[in-house]
């Protein structure tokens, strides 16, 4: 398999150079290191235990959660989104005469 993919990543430069001296010790570039970790990830499917630990997904779903919640209470009744209905050969004109005449003042 040719390697044409790129990673590009921000850390702490002390972070970087104290990473880079454990690799160095043990011979391994950071770019095997890296190609090593998404192999295990393609092998096993699941994130390493130590990465696992140090993720807020726990908190994602407690936020996805407490989100759907608030959805479901915020959604209108069925019987809320049907429209009034008017009793038969009611005038909605003298019912708008009404509203203006109330909101604008006049006789």
């Amino acid at each position: 398999m040719s390697a044409t993919a790129t990673l590009n990543i921000r850390l702490p430069e002390e972070l970087k150079e104290h990473g880079m001296q454990v690799l160095a010790r043990q011979h391994i570039s950071v770019s095997e290191a890296v190609r090593q970790l998404f192999c295990e990830l393609e092998r096993s499917q699941q994130v390493p235990e130590f990465l696992a630990d140090a993720s807020p997904r726990d908190d994602i779903q407690g936020k996805r959660q407490l989100l759907r919640t608030m959805v479901r209470a915020s959604r209108p009744t069925p019987d809320a989104l049907e429209p009034p209905i008017a009793p038969k050969g009611h005038d909605w004109r003298e019912d708008w005469r009404e509203h203006l005449l109330e909101k604008h003042g006049g006789a």
